[in-house]
């Protein structure tokens, strides 16, 4: 018979779980398109480090890259889209629920007004700033719109942000059988 190694992966539009735990406490999650998102804020604010250590540690989760972002803001009229930001908004058509509660630099508060939500990204920036490090962030204007920006600092552990989750299963299929996640040898049966 014929012997596939490796890995056979396809996406297919999750069925989203009913929530998210993380250290014992449970999140909420929406189904958005044909994505699944945490609907709430992951443990507060976390610096960049922290947000990449949850995505880590959560099996089928990831930090949203910067085309996450776009496919959910695609759903409501796209990248600043006043549509957009209103259907993420608490209260929303989306059941988002963006909340906006500034960001933590250097120990202190940044709220600005109107007020702001900053969310991290896994997308690394293309900003260079000699002295600085930038990272791909979301941000959304309470009274304008949504989009992305750069976190800018001489040190990114020092900036705590928004952070999001999304659900990315991964479903393995050769024929009618299902395999484990974790791969393996194939064989013709």
């Amino acid at each position: 018979g014929v012997e596939i190694t490796g890995r056979l992966s396809s996406f297919v539009t999750p069925t989203c779980p009913p929530t998210f735990v993380h250290d014992g406490t449970s999140y909420g999650v929406v189904h958005i398109g044909d994505q699944c998102w945490t609907s709430e804020n992951v443990t507060g604010r976390q610096n960049l480090s922290e947000a990449n250590s949850i995505a880590n540690d959560a099996q089928e989760w990831l930090l949203p890259t910067e085309d996450h972002f776009t496919t959910l803001m695609n759903q409501f009229g796209g990248e600043r889209s006043v549509a957009t930001r209103q259907a993420l908004e608490s209260g929303g058509s989306s059941g988002f629920d963006v909340l906006y509660e500034g960001f933590i630099n250097n120990g202190s508060l940044f709220n600005p007004t109107p007020p702001l939500a900053y969310f991290w990204t896994a997308t690394p920036s293309t900003v260079s700033a000699p002295g600085f490090e930038t990272h791909s962030i979301l941000l959304i204007e309470s009274d304008d719109d949504l989009y992305f920006s750069v976190a800018l600092s001489a040190d990114l552990d020092d900036i705590f942000m928004n952070t999001r989750l999304l659900y990315t299963p991964i479903v393995n299929t050769f024929g009618s059988d299902v395999y484990p996640p974790d791969g393996g040898v194939l064989e013709e049966k």
